[in-house]
């Protein structure tokens, strides 16, 4: 057989910056000299496995994103501006629901037949940076 025979134990939620987010960027690039495109935008995105045993839709995958879209939030934030007084000051959900779009993926087949390897992230030393990652 050649198509995909594994699965793992995760559901996907993949969470894609939308219009609101270019152009808050798009504003602190300027100001900072820069210039960032939609092409730098529409490759942005991540993805975020999630339980699959008490997820059954697309709205219960929302609702577990959304009890952590601070976290989630300030990883986009972080991966273009590491010094954090860039950020916009006041985060909300509301603004976290206007600025991202949340795709939903009850199974991940997982192509690779290598074992999963899991990189465990610290708080990283980091000289704050200016302009884009």
């Amino acid at each position: 057989m050649s198509y995909p025979q594994r699965t793992i134990n995760r559901s996907v939620v993949i969470v894609r910056p939308k219009q609101p987010f270019l152009d808050w960027l798009s504003s602190v690039e300027k100001a900072l000299g820069g210039r960032v495109s939609q092409i730098d935008l529409t490759e942005e995105g991540a993805a975020f496995l999630i339980p699959d045993e008490d997820i059954i839709d697309a709205k219960e995958a929302r609702r577990y994103i959304e009890k952590k879209w601070r976290e989630i939030f300030e990883q986009f934030l972080f991966d273009w501006f590491i010094d954090d007084t860039l950020w916009p000051k006041k985060r909300t959900l509301k603004m976290f629901r206007e600025w991202f779009d949340l795709i939903y993926a009850p199974m991940a087949w997982d192509l690779v037949k290598k074992p999963l390897e899991i990189d465990e992230w610290d708080d990283m030393d980091v000289e704050p940076a200016q302009g884009l990652h």
